[in-house]
């Protein structure tokens, strides 16, 4: 496919992000909070407000720079009051040029799972970018609301998604924490310079990230550990997610870290149905 521009967006429970493809690259992103009261005319709002550089236009017809408009769209949303609200802004842009991504879309790799509609749409997402970009096997730890583990097989010579993990995000618990302890205040997530905080602040941030490595990196050693006991290779671990980056900075079990995957891998599953 050439001569598209392709709105991205991927809704989550607690930030949307939001790209812009000109073809199959990536040329703009922004990430904005999910309210999950908002309409279609406040969504619509927000993203001519967001969009509003030349060449990045939302209606019919050219830009001065001679970039063409929005012409598809496709959405991978986990939050259903959010999913109908941003099919309608969609659907205003490029008619029924929009794509909603779920396990019955056609995918770039096998589901060996009791209840395909179980996967969430950022889960199916993830996955198919990571079977493009890095092959099977290969393991998807996608840091957000939640911390989910998505672990794709090599299946009779085909890539093949099997399941994984959720947990709560960093920013669950941050936010679960500071909810429930009195004395604590809400603090940047970043790492201390060391691992025993010399202040209250210090203790939490490293209570939150490191403890967070920990989790993550005991987590994907089991499911290493496991994948050798079915005798299957050992699946790179790839990881996505606005934290992503801070996680994988101390993990020893991460090997590469990719922000925009799950809107990569909606933009690649667009194409791969169009």
């Amino acid at each position: 496919m050439s001569g598209i521009m392709l709105l991205a967006l991927d809704v989550g429970n607690t930030q949307t992000s939001i790209g812009l493809f000109k073809d199959s690259e990536l040329a703009a992103t922004w990430r904005i909070a999910s309210d999950m009261s908002a309409t279609a005319d406040q969504l619509m709002l927000t993203l001519h407000a967001l969009t509003a550089d030349p060449g990045r236009v939302l209606a019919v017809g050219k830009s001065e720079s001679g970039d063409p408009p929005i012409t598809d769209a496709v959405l991978c949303s986990v939050v259903p009051a959010l999913t109908r609200a941003w099919s309608e802004v969609a659907a205003r842009l490029v008619g029924e040029r929009v794509k909603v991504i779920s396990s019955t879309c056609h995918l770039n790799f096998a589901i060996d799972y009791p209840e395909p509609r179980e996967i969430g749409a950022d889960r199916l997402a993830d996955a198919a970018c990571a079977v493009d970009r890095f092959g099977a096997p290969v393991l998807v730890v996608d840091f957000g609301t939640a911390t989910n583990f998505e672990l794709v097989c090599l299946a009779s010579g085909q890539a093949t998604f099997i399941g994984g993990i959720i947990m709560p995000g960093l920013e669950t618990s941050a936010a679960a924490l500071f909810s429930h302890a009195a004395k604590l205040s809400t603090v940047e997530l970043r790492a201390p310079a060391h691992l025993v905080g010399r202040s209250s602040v210090e203790a939490v941030q490293s209570g939150l990230i490191f403890g967070e490595v920990a989790r993550v990196d005991g987590i994907v050693t089991q499911v290493l550990a496991e994948q050798e006991r079915l005798g299957r290779p050992k699946p790179q671990v790839v990881a996505t997610g606005g934290l992503a980056a801070q996680v994988a900075a101390y993990s020893q079990t991460i090997e590469r870290v990719e922000p925009d995957l799950t809107l990569m891998g909606a933009a690649l599953l667009y194409r791969y149905n169009a």
